[in-house]
């Protein structure tokens, strides 16, 4: 006789296994909600179909004011949830579309690296080349125009250093990449993160505008600026912020305050008395902040490569000849104030033992 205590049994002796009911996977929160909302009948987590928790839930929750449910949603979603579930409706597959991405969603894109296999399609992109990936020196999928070799990951891997920030783009191996390498990875995300960055790499850096809401600081693309005057008739220019919607002004860089001038700005004035005082200049080439510590005219400054030799030709030697007056001037002053001690000292002691000697010795024989 079967004990009537234990569970079904399998006719074929083996234990099934219970399986989960839809309550058991739903979060806690949800469960307490419902609960809380909708009148159900005892020992409903029996019964209650997948189809009919979900129904329940969205019941539940368009009963809740708006504060609640956001309340709801800081607690059951975490940042990245939230952050993936914008990306997802953007359906960033369609590379034909212009996508804007926001701070949170580029750190996002730039973490999450699916490994193959784990649910993403990537035919056509996985082959064996026959070389040897030249970072994990793992089989290779991919031979690059300069002749080095990349696995998936690895070449993956190379491309989000690239787009960590406007410092770092773009991605390169021996040479930059350009956005029909990035598609071949297949990471439709990447691609519309390269195309964002590229408009920022491409604008001049003296014409680049960001958003002056500090908790914003979006970079505000060329063709996000339009036209503006101030009260005097002069272009000031007004960008709009792609990402919060905030206005600047494309002279002053400060918040748009249309029909009006720029104003002074106290903090402007005192970081270039700051910059005279450390001897600090800006790039006649991009507008990067420099300062020359006279030596080697080299710089080793990204955006300022074209113009390093120029300005170390145009600033260096007339800075090197008024450094070197003004330096040869106080070293010598300093120089001589500090030898004609220590010369006036020696001599003094040399001299006074030589005239003592030579008095005493005449002393001597004339009175001997």
């Amino acid at each position: 006789m079967e004990n009537p205590d234990a569970g079904p049994s399998n006719r074929g002796g083996t234990p099934s296994a219970r399986s989960p009911n839809p309550i058991d996977k739903l979060h806690p929160v949800l469960r307490r909600l419902i609960e809380r909302m909708i009148d159900l009948p005892e020992g409903y987590e029996a019964f209650l179909t997948e189809k009919q928790l979900t129904r329940a839930v969205e019941c539940a929750i368009s009963m809740m004011p708006e504060d609640e449910q956001a309340y709801l949603v800081s607690h059951i979603m975490t940042d990245d949830d939230i952050v993936q579930q914008r990306i997802n409706s953007l359906h960033l597959e369609n590379l034909d579309q212009r996508v804007l991405l926001s701070a949170a969603e580029k750190q996002l894109l730039l973490r999450s690296t699916p490994e193959p296999g784990s649910g993403e399609e990537d035919s056509g992109v996985e082959y064996y080349d026959g070389g040897i990936c030249k970072i994990c020196l793992m089989d290779s999928a991919f031979i690059l125009a300069c002749g080095c070799h990349y696995c998936t990951s690895c070449l993956r891997w190379t491309i989000r250093v690239g787009l960590q920030s406007i410092n770092d783009f773009p991605p390169s191996c021996c040479f930059d990449f350009g956005e029909n390498l990035i598609r071949v990875v297949n990471r439709p995300g990447l691609v519309h993160l390269f195309r964002q960055l590229a408009v920022e790499h491409s604008t001049p850096l003296r014409d680049r505008l960001y958003c002056c809401d500090t908790r914003c600081s979006a970079f505000i693309p060329p063709y996000a600026i339009e036209t503006a005057f101030d009260n005097q008739g002069r272009n000031i220019g007004v960008g709009t912020c792609p990402q919060c919607s905030e206005e600047t002004c494309a002279t002053c860089h400060g918040r748009s305050h249309r029909n009006l001038p720029c104003s002074d700005r106290e903090e402007e004035t005192a970081v270039l008395d700051k910059m005279d005082e450390e001897g600090l200049v800006y790039c006649p080439g991009c507008g990067i902040v420099l300062t020359f510590d006279g030596g080697c005219n080299i710089m080793n400054q990204k955006h300022s490569q074209k113009h390093s030799q120029k300005y170390g030709q145009e600033y260096g030697q007339e800075y090197n000849q008024e450094y070197n007056q003004e330096y040869n001037q106080e070293y010598s002053q300093e120089y001589s104030q500090e030898y004609s001690q220590e010369y006036s000292q020696e001599y003094s002691q040399e001299y006074s033992q030589e005239y003592s000697q030579k008095y005493e010795f005449s002393y001597h024989c004339k009175y001997d």
